[in-house]
């Protein structure tokens, strides 16, 4: 920019308590503004960009917040010719780590209502996974084609599943309990979509989130801890990984060995003596 901007050197925080009062932050890209935190809670001015990672700090008074180039250049003359609203102790109390601490366990709790509802979603016979699958049938018209013929097929399926249970019906032979039986069997209705089922398909699992969880996590612990786990450790995690399983397998090993011959201490009789 052909600026002359000389840079004085790091500073401790406490020398500029008199000397300085804005503090500028144009970053866009810091999602961890505790210089920004620091500013407020010395009694600063802080001018920086409106901007989602800063949300936080627009409700300080002192925090001066722009959105171009002309806003930016009327805050900065704002905190040059003004000095600092005081830190009430409101403010400063939002600035600490007790505050920042309550913030978090709010963002991450869940009310009890909530808690009862999600587990009862994941307990319930009904719950299940859905997993999304490439297309049965790639082609439309191919795909039509066939859905349409499947279609016709059921039509005459359930032509003739009607027509046998309305003779299931009229019929004296059967016990009546079997007769009701029969025909509330026949009497069943598959609705599928078949177009959308070749087109994409949806695998459901008929486990839980939970359920499914706990069952892949035992599959991986019953595979890595066999003999061959060194192998998946590669594939999934890369040499590196399958490397460092195998120094740390090969670390144990010494040191099981080390035990055993710490049991079984080397005597050497004394000249003269045989062990005959």
């Amino acid at each position: 920019m052909g600026l002359d901007m000389p840079f004085h050197g790091p500073l401790d925080h406490g020398e500029l308590t008199a000397s300085h009062k804005i503090f500028i932050n144009p970053s866009t890209s810091e999602v961890l503004c505790t210089t920004v935190a620091e500013a407020l809670a010395m009694g600063k001015f802080v001018v920086l960009p409106s901007h989602p990672s800063n949300d936080f700090f627009e409700q300080f008074p002192n925090c001066l917040a722009y959105t171009n180039k002309e806003e930016f250049v009327g805050n900065l003359y704002y905190a040059m010719t003004h000095s600092p609203e005081p830190l009430t102790k409101e403010y400063a109390y939002a600035l600490s780590w007790q505050a920042a601490t309550e913030r978090f366990e709010a963002a991450g709790s869940i009310s009890v209502a909530e808690a009862e509802a999600m587990k009862e979603a994941l307990t319930s016979e009904d719950a299940g996974v859905e997993i999304g699958l490439p297309p049965l049938i790639k082609d439309e018209v191919e795909r039509k084609k066939i859905a349409s013929s499947i279609r016709l097929s059921r039509l005459r399926y359930r032509d003739f599943r009607s027509r046998l249970s309305q003779e299931i019906k009229n019929s004296n032979v059967l016990p009546k309990e079997v007769q009701q039986q029969l025909v509330t069997e026949l009497d069943k209705r598959l609705n599928l979509n078949l177009e959308k089922m070749l087109s994409s398909p949806i695998l459901k699992l008929e486990l839980s989130p939970a359920e499914l969880d706990k069952q892949l996590l035992d599959f991986y612990v019953e595979i890595s801890g066999a003999p061959y786990g060194d192998v998946l450790r590669i594939i999934g995690g890369g040499t590196n990984v399958g490397k460092q399983n195998l120094y740390l397998k090969q670390l144990t090993r010494e040191k099981e060995r080390g035990r055993t011959n710490a049991k079984t201490p080397d005597f050497t009789l004394p000249p003269g003596l045989s062990s005959s």
